[in-house]
């Protein structure tokens, strides 16, 4: 399997366009909105508690709209897990590449750039 692409974003905070600026992604898709505070009516009470707890964990300024689906498949997938006496080795595989993708483990938060929210002296 290939490697993943590395966003835009990212590349260019780390410099990567400095020197070939011709291989910036002009056309690459941006998240429309914030990502919603509640967990979607379909899930199940125990699927919405893991949905609440999984955004609870996710490092701050990772989750946009975009990744709705992502959390959903993650919350159904680590409720069906910690439901199951015995789950497979390839449940603890699909875990762990789920958790990943969001930043839930150490190697995968060490490789995330978020940019820092700026607090506006004058907002209160």
């Amino acid at each position: 399997m290939s490697r993943p692409r590395t966003p835009s974003k990212i590349l260019e905070l780390k410099g990567a366009f400095k020197t070939n600026p011709e291989r910036a992604r002009k056309n690459e898709p941006v998240p429309n909105a914030a990502f919603p505070k509640s967990p979607p009516k379909h899930l199940t009470a125990i699927e919405k508690k893991t949905w609440i707890e999984i955004v609870k964990h996710v490092p701050a300024g990772v989750l946009s709209d975009a990744d709705v689906f992502q959390v959903e498949a993650l919350s159904r997938l680590l409720a069906l897990f910690r439901e199951t006496e015995a789950p497979p080795m390839t449940m603890y595989q699909r875990l762990e590449a789920a958790l990943g993708k969001l930043g839930l483990n150490p190697s995968s938060r060490a490789g995330l750039s978020v940019e820092k929210p700026v607090k506006n002296k004058y907002a209160d």
